[in-house]
């Protein structure tokens, strides 16, 4: 959404201080995630996807700025707005049971 967001040249749009983290993931990780999935999970049972690249929601802003030569704008392209409710700080997840399945 950020990428969109600038590249149509709007803000980013910040929701509280940007503290929380999150994890994101490429979309084909993702993809061979939903592959492996598919060929090796069992019927009814759930799995995590998730990565080790924990990152703040602020400093993602900050990367894809940085990558796309926006970084000297950071303070005009971020709009900070109020935090969703319930909007937690993190989610923890393990995806080792996917791990298992060779992905």
């Amino acid at each position: 959404k950020f990428i969109a967001q600038l590249k149509s040249g709007r803000q980013l749009t910040i929701h509280g201080s940007g503290a929380n983290t999150r994890t994101f993931l490429h979309v084909q990780d993702a993809a061979c995630a939903f592959d492996a999935v598919l060929h090796c999970g069992k019927d009814g049972e759930c799995y995590n996807v998730g990565g080790k690249n924990e990152k703040s929601v602020l400093d993602l802003a900050a990367d894809i700025m940085l990558m796309l030569g926006l970084e000297s704008r950071q303070q005009e392209l971020l709009h900070f707005v109020r935090d969703r409710d319930h909007n937690d700080t993190c989610y923890p997840i393990t995806s080792a049971k996917l791990k298992a399945l060779g992905w």
